[in-house]
């Protein structure tokens, strides 16, 4: 087990089956695609358990002292995918 029963069934979803893989995609990466390639809808402390796991640390820990960071690095991967795709095309 990752993360608890139903988030790794999530993760399953979208290939993430073990801590090396959820650790090798990133916890941003996982939540984005979560929320963009299926119809599940990952929360913030779902996001908090990922960090906390890749980096051996409390999820209310990681929730208190790095939220506004995350919510930040979502913003701009999402902006940074959003440019990459305009670019290809």
């Amino acid at each position: 087990m990752i993360i608890g029963p139903k988030s790794d069934q999530w993760l399953n979803k979208i290939g993430i089956y073990s801590f090396n893989d959820l650790k090798a995609l990133g916890a941003i990466p996982t939540f984005i695609k979560l929320k963009q390639d299926t119809n599940m809808k990952p929360s913030l402390n779902m996001l908090y358990g990922m960090v906390a796991v890749i980096e051996n640390r409390d999820w209310r820990e990681v929730a208190k002292q790095d939220k506004g960071k995350l919510l930040l690095k979502i913003e701009e991967y999402l902006e940074f995918e959003d440019g990459f795709k305009k670019n290809c095309d």
